[in-house]
């Protein structure tokens, strides 16, 4: 049992897949784990800024509790629950309650395979806000959930390891204004292999975040803006983001 700032059950279930981090080009967290649009890779916070990072699900979280669970048969789990000290009142009456709930199950056999799934959830943080919907916390957009699930595989032999890993992101509100966007979601892929050579190796990675799709209130034409994710097709409830973004790396 942990108290404090850990990194997530989320971000942990991929932490294991990266020889090199730190914001560089073959940082998985280029294509993972956040939607683009100058959302930071990775993030360290304690509660909801009303930023960018907001919007991000590689993330040390503060003000959190953390529970992980004895290996049972090759069988682990991680829980972590960001209280909600964020609580704060809006126009109407009412209040967010910004929380963080965070989990994974993990299968592993030692030297041979992993497989590893992770949910995270956000509510009231808002994120879809700062990837081109309206602010939050207001008297039209008074509450949101951000929802996140990744699924990875991994063959971990003693000199190869190859691992393979889907992700999707989903963003909501309960935005009531005709032109918002109430609605984002994006599917993302990567895949990595490691080749071992005595004290040598060679290693490899492709990830790809696939074209977002998004919802606008009332169904209503919103007008895209260099920020936003969406481009508008027609009058229809569903419109484009922008081109997929990938990133081919290749390192020995």
């Amino acid at each position: 049992m942990f108290f404090g700032i850990w990194d997530t059950p989320y971000k942990y279930t991929t932490i294991m897949i990266a020889p090199v981090r730190g914001l560089n080009p073959f940082d998985y967290d280029n294509t993972l784990e956040n939607p683009g649009f100058n959302v930071p890779g990775t993030t360290t916070q304690s509660g909801r800024v009303a930023t960018k990072p907001d919007a991000a699900f590689s993330r040390r979280q503060g003000n959190s509790v953390q529970y992980w669970s004895p290996n049972l048969y090759g069988f682990t789990a991680r829980v972590a629950v960001s209280v909600n000290e964020g609580k704060t009142a809006i126009p109407g009456g009412s209040q967010i309650s910004p929380d963080v709930l965070s989990g994974s199950l993990s299968y592993e056999m030692p030297g041979l395979f992993t497989v590893r799934y992770s949910y995270e959830q956000h509510d009231d943080y808002f994120g879809m806000a700062k990837v081109g919907g309206s602010a939050g916390a207001s008297a039209t957009n008074k509450s949101s959930k951000d929802m996140a699930h990744k699924l990875v595989a991994g063959l971990i032999l003693p000199n190869t390891k190859v691992y393979g890993v889907v992700e999707r992101l989903i963003y909501d509100t309960d935005d009531t204004v005709p032109t918002a966007v109430k609605h984002y979601k994006r599917d993302a892929w990567f895949v990595e292999g490691i080749q071992k050579f005595g004290d040598l190796g060679i290693w490899v990675s492709f990830g790809q975040a696939l074209s977002g799709d998004c919802e606008i209130v009332n169904g209503s034409a919103a007008p895209p803006t260099s920020s936003a994710p969406c481009s508008t097709r027609s009058a229809a409830s569903t419109t484009s983001a922008n081109g997929p973004r990938s990133m081919p790396r290749t390192s020995a």
